[in-house]
C-alpha cells in the first residue's frame, strides 16, 4: 500500500524547484509524469518507486526537480548524461556485478577524506569492489563527475558517491529533500 506523502513537503520542493531556471542538462522544466509513465518505469525497474519519489513525478515533475540540473526523471522525463532513472539503473546493471549492500557496510571504515563534496551524515566509507555495485541501490540524482546520490530499496536511506566510494548521505529521502530545501545539498 502506498503512504500519502506529506503536501506541505511536496509543495514546498515545486515552489524552491521552478524557482531556480533550468541549466545543464536540463533545459526546460518538464510536466508531471502521467500515471502510465510511472507505471511503465516501475515495471521497466522490476520493482515500485518509493512513494515519496512516485509522488514527486506525478504530481510535481518528470525530473528535472531538485538540487542543480535535479532528479532523473522516468520514462519519457528528464534525462541526463545517463539518461533516465530506467536507463541508469539498467546501466549499473549491465556493467556492474551486484553485491549485497548490508556485507559492503561490513567492511565500512572511517574515511581518510577531511574535505567531501557533499553532504554526510557518517564518517563511514563504503568501498564496493572493483565492478561491483550494491543491487539494491537505486540512483536517482548525477552530481557530475560520476557521483550520484542513490536510494537503499531495502532500508529508504541514500547513500552518495560512486565506484570506488560510497558514503551515507541521509536516513531518507525525505530527508534529502529537506536538505537541499535549507540549502544543504
Amino acid at each position: 500500500m502506498r503512504e500519502k506523502m506529506p503536501a506541505a513537503l511536496l509543495q514546498r520542493i515545486l515552489e524552491k524547484s521552478q524557482r531556480e531556471k533550468p541549466w545543464g542538462f536540463r533545459k526546460q522544466w518538464y510536466p508531471p509524469a502521467s500515471e502510465e509513465q510511472v507505471r511503465a518505469t516501475e515495471e521497466a525497474l522490476g520493482f515500485a518507486l518509493p512513494s515519496l519519489l512516485r509522488a514527486c513525478y506525478l504530481h510535481i515533475s518528470n525530473g528535472g526537480f531538485g538540487p542543480s540540473e535535479g532528479v532523473m526523471g522516468v520514462i519519457g522525463g528528464f534525462a541526463d548524461n545517463r539518461g533516465n532513472i530506467v536507463e541508469a539503473y539498467q546501466w549499473r546493471k549491465q556493467y556492474y556485478l551486484p553485491i549485497d549492500l548490508a556485507a559492503c557496510e561490513q567492511q565500512a571504515e572511517d574515511t581518510p577524506f577531511t574535505d567531501l563534496p557533499f553532504h554526510v551524515v557518517s564518517s563511514k566509507m563504503l568501498e564496493p569492489p572493483d565492478t561491483t555495485w550494491p543491487a539494491s541501490l537505486l540512483e536517482f540524482y548525477h552530481h557530475g563527475c560520476g557521483d550520484f546520490s542513490s536510494l537503499d530499496l531495502t532500508t529508504g536511506r541514500i547513500f552518495v558517491g560512486g565506484n570506488p566510494y560510497l558514503w551515507y548521505e541521509t536516513n531518507s529521502l525525505e530527508e534529502w529533500f529537506e536538505c537541499w530545501l535549507r540549502g544543504e545539498l
